[in-house]
């Protein structure tokens, strides 16, 4: 093109009222384009994506949020006369390929992509910009027709998604008379350790501790691993996590096992799950199996997700760190969950319920709401001491910024156990808490800096700061009030419990591999004798593109035992360790280089290797092996 043509239609004027067409014209291209990029994620690559019922209009508004800041601009040129049609359409090509460019922003650098949208967007506006009034023609023939196509997408979508739940309860038996409720209560991140429950000084579980009066604490329940998705595969399965392929981040739960919830409605019982953990306990990781009501994203955090530019701006939308903001976009407070889950209530068939809730109010970071803020402390937003590594801590230097840190997390624990205070009564103002089964537990525990200045958070090692977690139930026709069993339990036996305490364990097809825990309630295991259930395994394995050589689990695979007071850790390099909790509860003295216990570590090995050497089903080469 010769500088003379470029000059001529570089210099054609775009009036405000031509700029809003043509943002609007670029939002639904960008929608469209957008949703064909999901279809290809979900159909063609099989991601762990998840076809939400407002998908398409969390796309259209997470558009308008991006788009919005530079239509602004270009009004504001457009009424001082100083905006060219070149100019506007080069602006909007370049926002919109940005936008679908950074679908792929996991694997190339975001100034990279950001290089390759402005070349694409250039290229594009100078080819429609030469043509102004064929160009201007095609925006208005096509506008309405664009319009059209993402409602019907989105109206369609919708309606599927609403059917399909509806159609979820159509078939199903009467559950037998007299079945229990059962409330399966998750406060996700919360570790035994600062729980008052368990010992901390500091008055953070008062309701949980009047609950365990009534009904049966476990004083030391593993969960099967140090993060989100295995933890809770097994609670819902009873299967360890490397049987269910559920070891891997971004990766979905495995569905060759039946869930407790498929088992449950199967059995007549209507099931709601109501989920704060939109990291790795939404649809699209498989938890909602068996659930005909799953309730997960806020609308604000949806279309930060669903919006790969937001997502990446927004650190997978863990806050802002330029702007010195970290705070999930769009949380879930308990108080929400709550809400859903009793808005529910009413609207379920006469049936009894199965509920699964999920709260995220102890999760980094720890923000809980006044007053749980300075509950323990008058040091102010702890978090912004932490040291980050993208999307995830790295540590806190200092014993006064630990100690902040420390306090905040207590403060999120009281917040979350006076929540629970308030749903329980509400429950029992109800009528139903007298027939519900209630456990309340947490997926996994929380590093605070107890093995060195870099180990925050978890998913790093499988020390019991990040394994140890709170159990309670309470069950008054079938669990006894304030007993206590001391011997180490595995979460993976939930299950297994559930369907004993609901009057199915001797039902062929509701049955669950694992011991079910009121056995050893009825024992009276007070002492730290092994139980005689479950093999309490632990597994984690390194999250894949991480380079933190700090953490014990980027040097391979782990594993762990706990057998009467000790844990074994078998760590990817093939280094074990030993601790005695009960005399090291942080776990400081590791007995292997002392040569102590070394019948029990023999022992304990052999525990480890015979349970690891299962074929995994879901291991296309198990069969080889």
């Amino acid at each position: 093109m010769n500088d003379k043509k470029s000059a001529r239609f570089s210099s054609v004027p775009c009036p405000p009222r031509d700029v809003l067409i043509l943002a609007a014209w670029f939002v639904l291209l960008t929608c469209l384009g957008d949703i064909g990029m999901q279809a290809i994620r979900k159909l063609v690559l099989h991601s762990n994506f998840y076809w939400r019922a407002h998908i398409v209009w969390m796309i259209l508004l997470a558009n308008l949020l991006v788009f919005a800041i530079p239509t602004a601009v270009l009004l504001i040129l457009a009424w001082s006369r100083r905006l060219s049609l070149l100019t506007a359409t080069a602006s909007f090509s370049i926002v919109s390929f940005v936008c679908l460019l950074f679908y792929a922003h996991y694997r190339l650098h975001p100034l990279a992509l950001t290089a390759l949208a402005i070349g694409f967007a250039v290229q594009a506006a100078r080819f429609l910009a030469s043509r102004p009034t064929a160009y201007r023609g095609l925006v208005t023939r096509t506008l309405p027709g664009l319009a059209v196509m993402v409602a019907l997408l989105g109206t369609a979508i919708g309606v599927w998604r609403i059917v399909t739940e509806r159609r979820a309860m159509v078939g199903i038996p009467s559950a037998p008379e007299g079945s229990p409720n059962v409330l399966l209560i998750v406060w996700d991140t919360a570790r035994s350790l600062t729980l008052s429950l368990y010992g901390d000084k500091r008055p953070t579980t008062p309701n949980l501790e009047r609950l365990a009066l009534q009904g049966v604490r476990f004083d030391h329940a593993i969960a099967t691993s140090s993060w989100t998705l295995p933890s809770h595969a097994s609670m819902f399965t009873a299967r360890y996590p490397h049987e269910v392929a559920s070891t891997l981040f971004r990766k979905p739960m495995g569905t060759q096992y039946p869930t407790l919830a498929e088992v449950l409605r199967a059995r007549g019982y209507a099931t709601g799950a109501f989920v704060a953990n939109y990291f790795y306990a939404s649809r699209e990781y498989g938890l909602n199996r068996g659930f005909t009501h799953y309730e997960d994203y806020t609308l604000m955090h949806e279309v930060f997700r669903t919006s790969p530019l937001l997502e990446a701006l927004s650190v997978n939308g863990t806050g802002f760190p330029a702007l010195k903001y970290r705070e999930i976009i769009g949380r879930k407070r308990a108080d929400d969950v709550d809400a859903e889950f009793l808005d529910w209530l009413p609207e379920r068939p006469d049936r009894p319920f199965f509920a699964f809730l999920n709260y995220f109010d102890a999760h980094i970071p720890y923000k809980p709401p006044p007053p749980f803020d300075r509950k323990f402390s008058a040091a102010g937003d702890a978090i912004l001491d932490v040291e980050w590594d993208g999307a995830m801590p790295k540590g806190v230097q200092g014993p006064e910024k630990r100690k902040a840190l420390e306090s905040a997390y207590a403060g999120s624990i009281a917040y979350l156990d006076d929540r629970l205070g308030k749903l329980v009564a509400e429950l029992e103002r109800r009528g139903l808490l007298e027939n519900t089964l209630l456990i309340i537990t947490s997926d996994h525990g929380e590093s605070l800096g107890e093995h060195s200045h870099t180990a925050l958070g978890h998913s790093t090692s499988l020390y019991l700061t990040e394994l140890q977690v709170p159990l309670v139930m309470k069950f008054a026709r079938r669990l006894p009030q304030g007993q206590v069993v001391r011997a180490p339990v595995t979460l993976r036996d939930i299950p297994a419990t559930v369907m004993d305490l609901a009057g199915f364990a001797k039902s062929s097809e509701s049955s669950f591999p694992g011991f079910s825990l009121a056995r050893q309630v009825a024992e009276g295991k007070n002492e730290f004798a092994p139980a005689g259930g479950s093999t309490v395994l632990s597994s984690l394995f390194p999250m894949p593109g991480w380079t933190r050589k700090d953490f014990p689990v980027f040097k391979g695979k782990m594993a762990s035992i706990v057998r009467g007071t000790l844990h074994y850790i078998r760590n990817g390099d093939g280094r074990e360790e030993l601790y005695d909790f009960t005399s090291d509860p942080l776990e400081q003295r590791d007995l292997v280089p002392g040569r102590q216990q070394q019948d029990a570590l023999a022992a304990l090995r052999f525990s480890l290797d015979s349970v690891l050497a299962k074929p995994n089903p879901a291991d296309p080469s198990a069969k080889a092996r």
